[in-house]
């Protein structure tokens, strides 16, 4: 009798095609932005900014989710309570801080569901201090979210964002750190 490899049914990424198919709804939002910028004479680059701004924070919010379900779904496999910080970290340190894409991403997008708030969170703060990004008195031009998205990925365009996140997941499972969590 064959022996039979049993996968673990939250293994299979099954947000992925959610998550792309978010991502690419966003991009045509932000190509129709573009597109105004082309075509209406008095719509410029400040415009534009302020109208794609919450685009790319809906963006970065649907990347935090599909995050933070991918941790809940190897932390429930295999009944263990790894705090989320802990995944956020597990990749390579991005650009020159002291963070990674993961958290960078996180922190994004807790900025853009709470932008309203008079300071962010502190581990918010720290992040978006630690890629120089401003979130107290700034203008369009400097906008966390705006420039954040910049620093990951050219002309506003979201489908690096999606291969990162995929890419990120797939390590969580194959890492033998987290594996060893679970023995």
């Amino acid at each position: 009798m064959p022996h039979k490899i049993r996968v673990p049914f939250l293994r299979q990424d099954y947000r992925c095609d959610s998550l792309y198919t978010v991502l690419n709804g966003l991009n045509s939002a932000i190509l129709a932005i573009d597109k105004k910028v082309k075509e209406i004479h008095w719509y410029d680059g400040l415009w534009a900014r302020e109208e794609v701004e919450p685009v790319i924070g809906l963006a970065f919010v649907a990347l935090q989710n599909y995050i933070n379900k991918s941790i809940a779904d190897y932390n429930k496999t295999f009944g263990l309570n790894i705090p989320k910080n802990a995944y956020y970290k597990h990749n390579e340190i991005f650009n020159t801080s002291d963070k990674t894409l993961i958290e960078l991403i996180v922190a994004l997008a807790n900025y853009a569901k709470h932008d309203e708030d008079e300071l962010p969170r502190k581990h918010t703060r720290e992040t978006l201090d630690s890629f120089s990004l401003k979130y107290i008195n700034f203008t369009i031009e400097e906008s966390p979210i705006i420039n954040g998205l910049a620093m990951i990925c050219a002309n506003w365009e979201l489908t690096p964002l999606y291969e990162k996140a995929i890419t990120w997941r797939e390590s969580i499972w194959n890492d033998k750190l987290f594996q060893s969590s679970n023995s």
